[in-house]
């Protein structure tokens, strides 16, 4: 027993000898130590920055169709949701509903909102976008005419709104929205006039020759009052490379449900556009097809399919692929 006690009070008194040295020694290098943490935390700062391209891709493919595609403005079924705080989307993708912070009014009393918890992980990214670039500082329209949107107006009233409604916005099966933002951002004046001119063969689409030039460009005006986005950068260029059959099946898994299994859209039953005719092909370039396909169009079924977080989760390579069986399509298609 005596060697027992003799043995703890030597380890004990070991112990408290190792503790000292230690404290001595953090003491010492105290000062040192505190200026080394500093400079690792400064650096961490300035080395961690949330991806604000992340954020787009999570934001596209899960929040756009209801707060449209730039949280600057108010969306279809949701509010403008620039500046908002990291606490008030945190409550929102947790809960959802009628949840708010304590104290907070609601831009719109509507349940319509549902809880995303999945994107959590992703606030940080997602709150970089939705805050800090998510778009120009200069708002560029994709147009420089020079035309009274009034007249247009009128015009596209007594000719375009029977099909595709007052508001431009479209009737699903039936005619394609025209006023969305994405379309507006990525869609040239010539896209639509010839689109007018030439119309779309095979579809509900018909020419409207007999209208003037002038008349057609005070249409385009009108559709241009509608745009609030800037105009979207893509290389016109820019062809698409890639397999056939591999186009052809990754069409037929996230393509055919809604623009058909041969590209025809409306005429074949489907709720899609005629992507496969020769009517849209001759006015679409890869790079435009591209862009719809990473963006979607806002308010319709047509979200965006690119990447992980994409309605087909498709690369690059992917949407090149599918591209080149479009224009195959155009080809064979009558």
């Amino acid at each position: 027993m005596r060697d027992y006690l003799c043995k703890m009070r030597i380890s004990c008194w070991a112990l408290s000898l190792s503790l000292f040295v230690s404290l001595l020694v953090t003491s010492c290098d105290k000062k040192d130590g505190q200026e080394s943490n500093s400079i690792s935390s400064k650096e961490s700062q300035q080395t961690i920055s949330p991806n604000a391209d992340r954020g787009k891709e999570i934001y596209r493919a899960n929040c756009f169709i209801c707060h449209g595609v730039d949280p600057a403005h108010e969306g279809p079924l949701g509010p403008a949701i620039e500046n908002s705080s990291k606490e008030l989307v945190t409550i929102r993708l947790k809960k959802g509903g009628r949840h708010y912070p304590k104290g907070y009014k609601p831009k719109r009393e509507t349940t319509t909102m549902p809880a995303q918890a999945h994107l959590l992980s992703e606030i940080d990214h997602l709150m970089a976008y939705i805050n800090l670039e998510h778009r120009p500082k200069a708002l560029t329209k994709a147009s420089t005419l020079k035309a009274d949107a009034s007249k247009g107006k009128a015009t596209y009233d007594s000719t375009c709104a029977g099909c595709h409604q007052k508001d431009g916005k479209g009737k699903a099966g039936f005619a394609p929205s025209i006023t969305d933002q994405d379309f507006l951002s990525i869609v040239s004046d010539d896209f639509i006039k010839q689109t007018i001119k030439k119309g779309r063969t095979g579809t509900n689409m018909i020419s409207f020759s007999f209208l003037q030039d002038n008349q057609i460009n005070e249409i385009i005006a009108y559709l241009r009052s509608f745009q609030k986005n800037p105009k979207r950068e893509y290389n016109h260029d820019w062809k698409a490379t890639g397999d056939l059959t591999r186009g052809k099946k990754l069409f037929n898994g996230a393509c055919a449900q809604c623009h058909g299994a041969n590209g025809k859209g409306y005429v074949m039953g489907g709720s899609g556009t005629a992507v496969g005719l020769n009517g849209f092909l001759s006015v679409a370039d890869d790079g435009y097809i591209e862009q719809v396909l990473l963006s979607g169009r806002e308010g319709t079924a047509m979200r965006s399919f690119d990447g992980s977080l994409g309605l087909a989760h498709l690369d690059k390579q992917g949407m090149s692929d599918i591209i080149i069986y479009l224009r195959y399509l155009g080809k064979i298609n009558k």
